[in-house]
C-alpha cells in the first residue's frame, strides 16, 4: 500500500484497491484527481499488488490476500470507520476485507464498481466483456513494448471473442510463457500476477455479508449479465445503475443512456460515507481517552448460531464481581463447539462494552500466544521471558476490569502463570470435565432449532433445500456442531444436496460385536481400534464396497480432531504396513 498525502489537515483515509491489472494507478488514474479536489484533507491509500515489486510467491486465496491487505490498513489506520472502494476484481477483493473487518465489530463502508460477483462471471459469457478487457491487457504498454507483441498477434487472440474467462486464464499463461522464453522479467511477473489474481478471484466465495456495500452497476454491464451482477440483496442491499460500460466508469467518456441514466460521480457517491469518517476523527481529536474497546481475538465468526441459554449461562456463573478475578471452565467433547462459543460471548461483551480489555489466548501456543498480548496493549518486551511475562501482567492489571480466554486448557494450573492479579474472569476452554475446576459449564449437542439454524445459515440463502431436509440432516449427525458445520460446507462448496451427502456417509459399523479388545466407554481405545481395522480392510479385505467404505471413513475421520491422523500415523510406523497401505491407497 501506498499513500497519497492530504493536501489539509488531515481528517481520514480512503482505501482503494487493485483491480485485475494490479496497479490502482493504472485503474483510478481518472478518479484520484478528483477524489483529491473534492476531498484536500482525506489520504488516498491505494493498494498494489506484490507481485508488482517483488518475486513473492502470488498464488494467494482472495481471504487470504485481503487479510494481508487489512494488516497493512490496520497499521494505517487502527480503527473504524473505513471507507473502501474497489472496481472490477478490485471491488471482491475489498467486500473480502470489508467483511473481515466487520467480523472483528468495526463499521465499514463499501463501494463496489460494477463488481461481478465470481460465481455469477463463471455461469456467464460476456464476449464483448472480455474483448475489452483482454484488448487493454495485451495494449498494456509494459507487456506490448517487453514482449514485443504486434498488431497480429493481437488479432489473432481477439479472434475467437474470448467468450470464457477460462480462455482469457489460458491466454494469461501463454503470454506469460512467451515472456519466460524471451527473459522478459517484469513482463512475466506482471502476466503471472495477473493470472494470480483472476485464479484467487474465480476460487473465492463469499462467506458472510456486508452490511453497508453499496454496488454500481452500468448499464452495459447490466445488459450483459444481470442488474445485481450475481450479488443476493442481502450479500449486497444497495445497487445503484450508472450510464456508461464496465470501463469508463471509472476511466470516464460514459455515452449518454437512452434511459436517462446518470453517469457516475464517485467524489459526490462516497461523500456521506467521508463526512462520517471525517465527523468519527474529529470526535476522537475532542476525546482521546475514549477509545473503541479493544479485543486481542480471532475474527467473529459469521456462521455461530444459537447457543443463547449457555451464553446466558455463562453472563450468570460469571456474575458481575469487580473486587478479584472469576474464572470457569467449559466442558466437552471435541467438535462441541467450546472455543465458538468463548467467543461468541467475547464479541458479545465487546459490543456491550462490559470489558476494558478482551483477549484469546491459545494455550497450545503459550508462552509465545500470552506474549502476542504485549503488541496489543502497546508494549515492548524483552527477550526474556519471565519478565515479559510480569510487563505483560502489570498492564493487564491497569486496564482494569478484564476477560482471558485460555482456549484448550487441560488442567487450570497448566496456565496459573500467566493469571494476573486484579479484576475481571478468566474463560477455559478444555475437553477435561474430571479436572477440579471451580466453575463448570458443560456443553452438549445442539438443541435441534438451533441445529437448523446453523445449516440453513451456512448453506446460504441460494439453497433450495427443504426444512425437513434440514431437520434429517441434523437428527443423522445428532445434533453434533463440528460435523453439522462439515456437511454443510461440504454440501455447499461442492454444490451438491443433503440427500447426496447422506448417501455417500452411509457407512457400515466396523466393529466385531464378539471383539473383547472393543470397550465403547474407551474414546481412545475405540478410535484406535476402528483406526486398526480400517487400515488392515483397505490393505487386505477382498470385498471392494467394504475397502472403499474403510477409505472413505479414513478420509472424513481425518476432517475431525488431529488425533486422528497422529493415531494413523502410529498404526504405520511397520515399513512393511506402511508400504502396503500407500500401494492400496492409490487405487482409490
Amino acid at each position: 500500500m501506498y499513500v497519497l498525502e492530504p493536501r489539509q489537515a488531515g481528517k481520514g483515509n480512503v482505501f482503494l484497491v487493485h483491480s485485475l491489472m494490479g496497479d490502482p494507478n493504472d485503474d483510478y488514474v481518472k478518479i484520484i484527481p478528483t477524489l483529491q479536489n473534492a476531498f484536500p484533507n482525506i489520504a488516498l491509500c491505494l493498494f498494489k499488488h506484490m507481485g508488482l515489486d517483488n518475486d513473492a510467491n502470488n498464488t494467494y486465496r482472495l481471504p487470504a490476500l485481503a487479510g494481508r491487505y487489512v494488516d497493512a490498513l490496520r497499521k494505517r489506520q487502527a480503527k473504524g470507520p473505513y471507507v473502501l472502494v474497489g472496481w472490477s476484481s478490485g471491488g471482491v477483493i475489498a467486500y473480502e476485507m470489508a467483511s473481515q473487518l466487520e467480523q472483528a465489530s468495526e463499521a465499514v463502508t463499501l463501494y463496489m464498481l460494477d463488481s461481478t460477483s465470481p460465481a455469477h462471471m463463471q455461469s456467464c459469457s460476456h464476449q464483448n466483456f472480455h474483448q475489452h478487457y483482454l484488448a487493454r491487457l495485451i495494449n498494456n504498454p509494459q507487456i506490448r513494448q517487453q514482449l514485443q507483441i504486434d498488431d497480429d498477434t493481437i488479432a489473432c487472440c481477439l479472434h475467437d471473442g474470448v467468450a470464457s474467462t477460462n480462455k482469457l486464464v489460458t491466454l494469461c499463461n501463454l503470454i506469460a510463457r512467451l515472456a519466460d522464453s524471451t527473459q522478459r522479467d517484469n513482463a512475466k511477473r506482471l502476466l503471472w500476477m495477473v493470472g494470480s489474481i483472476l485464479c484467487s478471484y474465480l476460487s473465492y466465495h463469499p462467506r458472510s455479508k456486508v452490511s453497508k456495500a453499496i454496488l454500481l452497476t452500468t448499464t452495459d454491464s447490466a445488459r450483459l449479465t444481470d442488474a445485481r451482477l450475481g450479488w443476493s440483496p442481502s450479500q449486497v442491499p444497495d445497487v445503484r445503475r450508472v450510464s456508461g460500460d464496465h470501463f469508463s466508469i471509472v476511466f470516464g467518456a460514459n455515452a449518454a443512456a437512452a434511459d436517462n441514466t446518470p453517469e457516475v460521480d464517485l467524489a459526490e457517491l462516497i461523500a456521506p460515507a467521508v463526512k462520517e469518517l471525517v465527523c468519527a476523527t474529529e470526535d476522537d481529536e475532542k476525546a482521546p481517552s475514549q477509545q473503541r474497546l479493544p479485543i486481542h481475538a480471532p475474527p467473529r465468526n459469521p456462521h455461530f448460531q444459537g447457543r443463547q441459554t449457555e451464553l446466558q449461562s455463562l453472563s450468570v456463573q460469571l456474575g458481575t464481581r469487580d473486587d478479584e478475578i472469576t474464572d470457569l471452565a467449559i466442558t466437552g467433547l471435541p467438535g462441541m463447539g467450546k472455543s465458538a462459543l468463548a467467543l461468541a460471548y467475547a464479541y458479545q461483551e465487546h459490543d456491550t462494552g462490559n470489558y476494558a480489555f478482551i483477549a484469546y489466548i491459545d494455550a497450545k501456543k503459550l508462552p509465545m500466544s500470552y506474549l502476542a498480548l504485549g503488541a496489543s496493549l502497546g508494549l515492548t518486551t524483552t527477550d526474556d521471558v519471565k519478565e515479559a511475562i510480569k510487563v505483560i501482567q502489570a498492564s493487564l492489571v491497569q486496564q482494569g476490569r478484564i476477560l482471558l480466554i485460555f482456549d484448550d486448557v487441560l488442567h487450570a494450573k497448566d496456565v496459573a502463570m500467566y493469571i494476573p492479579p486484579g479484576r475481571g474472569h478468566i474463560l477455559y476452554t478444555s475437553q477435561n470435565a474430571a479436572s477440579p475446576w471451580r466453575h463448570r459449564l458443560e456443553l452438549r449437542s445442539m438443541k435441534p432449532s438451533d441445529a437448523h439454524l446453523l445449516i440453513k445459515n451456512t448453506l446460504g440463502e441460494s439453497s433450495q433445500e427443504t426444512d425437513e431436509n434440514i431437520a434429517k440432516l441434523a437428527r443423522t449427525l445428532g445434533f453434533y456442531p463440528l460435523a453439522i458445520m462439515q456437511a454443510a460446507l461440504y454440501i455447499r462448496i461442492t454444490e451438491s444436496t443433503i440427500d447426496e451427502y447422506l448417501a455417500e456417509c452411509e457407512l457400515p459399523h466396523l466393529t466385531d460385536e464378539d471383539d473383547e479388545d472393543l470397550q465403547p466407554v474407551d474414546y481412545p481405545t475405540t478410535l484406535k481400534h476402528t483406526l486398526s481395522r480400517c487400515v488392515a480392510n483397505v490393505i487386505n479385505c477382498t470385498a471392494e464396497r467394504h475397502r472403499q467404505d474403510c477409505y472413505r471413513l479414513l478420509y472424513q475421520l481425518a476432517f475431525l480432531s488431529t488425533r486422528i491422523p497422529e493415531l494413523l500415523l502410529k498404526e504405520l510406523t511397520n515399513p512393511g504396513v506402511y508400504r502396503k497401505f500407500i500401494k492400496a491407497l492409490k487405487q482409490f
